[in-house]
């Protein structure tokens, strides 16, 4: 019985190891990387201003869910181009302009920085 399972088991493990992901990327969602830059970036956004540091077990759970955030937006985006369904530079914009303007300019780089993000940070998300 271990004689008929050694060689598909042997071909399995030589196949998965010639196909390791680059070290830096977190998830692929059909064929396009989602960096441990970009889920790093994308915690901070959402948890880096909190007062109160959580727990190891905590910031697991939350970059897990900021990951599985990430994966179901790269899904939707797909399926969007896929559909023709993308946004064009005048939509972005007026998007970016409303969120704007409701503050002075220096509030609204205060902001970003709070949220560790730049305007074309923000734009390329408003495009997402």
């Amino acid at each position: 019985m271990i004689r008929l399972l050694l060689p598909p088991v042997a071909i399995l493990l030589l196949y998965s190891c010639g196909r390791s992901a680059p070290a830096n990327v977190a998830a692929t969602v059909n064929g396009r990387a989602i960096t441990y830059a970009d889920l790093d970036k994308q915690y901070e956004s959402q948890f880096g201003s909190l007062s109160e540091r959580p727990g190891d077990d905590q910031v697991v759970i939350q970059r897990l869910e900021v990951l599985r955030t990430l994966i179901d937006n790269e899904i939707m985006l797909q399926r969007a181009e896929k559909m023709g369904l993308l946004a064009v530079d005048s939509d972005v914009e007026a998007k970016f302009t409303e969120m704007k303007a409701p503050y002075t300019q220096e509030e609204f780089q205060k902001q970003l920085t709070q949220r560790k993000v730049s305007a074309e940070e923000l734009k390329a998300q408003l495009r997402r």
